[in-house]
Order: C-alpha cells, then structure tokens, then sequence
C-alpha cells in the first residue's frame, strides 16, 4: 500500500482496534495492558495480563471473564448466562 511499510492496513487496523479493546477501562478483567501511544501500532507496547496469560494457556476463557457484546459479520453475539436448574 505504501513504498515505507507492507502493512495490511485495512485488518491490520481493525485487529489493532480489537486489541485496544481488550485493555479498555470497562473491560472486567484485561487481557493486556499497552503503554506508549494507544493509536499508533508502531508506538504502542502491548503487555500480557495475569488474566491473559490463563487464557493463552488455556486456563481461563475470555468470554467468561469479559462476556461478550460484539458484532461480527452482522451477527450480534451476546454471552447469555444461565443459571443451573434447581433439582
């Protein structure tokens, strides 16, 4: 797109939009923390959270954590929760 850089700049920025989301104030429990310029790919410093690393490792889902308010393709996912049926 550019002679300076080979950036996908259309899902580049749209990941990189999704990942500033996982660190936003309202999030529960953050998967990572940035630092640096929040808006600028090449300025920020992304870090793993105690949080985010039990969900790499498989330990915890981010769903779970966060619940799920999200658009995808058209789709609106919300998480649901249910409670056990009472015996």
């Amino acid at each position: 797109m550019t002679d300076s850089w080979d950036a996908d700049l259309a899902g580049d920025g749209y990941l990189f939009w999704r990942l500033r989301r996982m660190s936003a104030p309202e999030v529960t429990q953050p998967l990572v923390t940035l630092a640096g310029d929040p808006y600028n790919m090449r300025d920020c410093e992304v870090t793993l959270t105690d949080a985010g690393h039990e969900v790499l490792a498989g330990r915890a889902n981010a769903i779970d954590l966060n619940g799920i308010d999200d658009w995808l393709l058209g789709v609106h996912l919300v998480a649901i929760r249910r409670t056990p049926a009472s015996p």
